[in-house]
């Protein structure tokens, strides 16, 4: 029950008091399990949002390695572009499944990097040549 009491000055110095009582809405124990089984979600919900965002960071590191190594394809060697391309296939076959841990992809994500810095080390070789 919340009480307001209001003193109104005007013409009649009157007292004026409200009480406003709760005719609906949860009840103390509907509060408590709500909260209990948002805490009981918790854990599940931090894991879908660290699935998210693994996801998005993998869509990205494809999407940016695909577009450098069409770029700089015809200064690459053979064996660069095969090895780029395969752990883009590989990373974008696990984006394809449904449930895929998160440190898989992670994972994925690192080898892909790793050959994406091969890739840019020859591509700083061919240009350093060629200048």
């Amino acid at each position: 029950m919340l009480c307001l009491r209001l003193v109104l000055l005007s013409g009649t110095g009157k007292e004026q008091q409200i009480t406003i009582r709760s005719s609906g809405g949860l009840s103390k124990e509907e509060m408590q399990r709500m909260a209990q089984d948002a805490e009981g979600h918790a854990e599940a919900d931090k894991k879908k949002r660290e699935s998210i965002e693994v996801r998005n960071e993998a869509d990205a590191a494809v999407h940016n390695t695909k577009k450098n190594l069409d770029e700089h394809k015809a200064n690459l060697p053979q064996e660069v572009q095969d090895e780029v391309q395969t752990k883009i296939v590989e990373l974008e076959q696990m984006l394809s499944e449904d449930e895929v841990e998160a440190e898989e992809v992670r994972k994925a994500v690192d080898e892909l990097q790793q050959a994406a810095m091969k890739m840019g080390e020859a591509i700083y070789k061919s240009s350093s040549v060629s200048a």
